[in-house]
């Protein structure tokens, strides 16, 4: 009798404590915003002769975005990046970490595909597009979760993008 009246306690204290502990509420926005990649810290590439063109890279690049989302406003994202081409077709996946002026941070990953078309003499030019997807967050944006599509255009003179998507920020 004492243990039925001893777990009836703890079980009704354990609901209680959980209705003590504040709700997170998040409220999903829509958001869209332009980038383009301002600096290239640090890349590898191993050139394999399996097929003509043959590429991996791995890469950490640096991108700067605008954003119609008030919680980020416009940041500057890191991006751990693994690339493997053949012939100017790429596949990719990395990993990012956007930083708002704040100093809180969004985390997230990406996927993408892109065509690069060699042009006469040194000239080229790229295509791309993917999915993103935010996973976490730091600071006020603790939390923030997301997903959403980019699709852009590279040159030698610079490589600029398109995203949007929606976001869970947390309230």
């Amino acid at each position: 009798m004492k243990a039925k009246i001893f777990f009836t306690v703890v079980a009704i204290s354990s609901v209680a404590a959980l209705m003590l502990l504040p709700i997170v509420n998040a409220e999903t926005k829509n958001c869209r915003g332009n980038a383009k990649q301002v600096g290239i810290t640090s890349q590898t590439t191993l050139n394999l002769d399996d097929v003509p063109q043959h590429l991996i890279q791995l890469s950490l690049i640096i991108h700067d975005h605008t954003s119609t989302c008030p919680e980020t406003g416009d940041f500057r994202q890191l991006v751990y990046e693994y690339s493997d081409s053949v012939e100017g077709n790429d596949t990719g996946t990395g990993y990012w970490t956007d930083v708002t002026k704040a100093g809180d941070k969004i985390f997230g990953k990406h996927g993408y595909t892109f065509k690069t078309d060699i042009k006469e003499g040194e000239s080229w030019e790229m295509t791309f597009s993917g999915d993103w997807e935010a996973t976490g967050g730091t600071g006020k944006l603790e939390g923030t979760k997301g997903k959403g599509t980019f699709a852009g255009k590279g040159t030698p003179e610079g490589i600029l993008w398109n995203w949007e998507g929606s976001f869970d920020f947390p309230d």
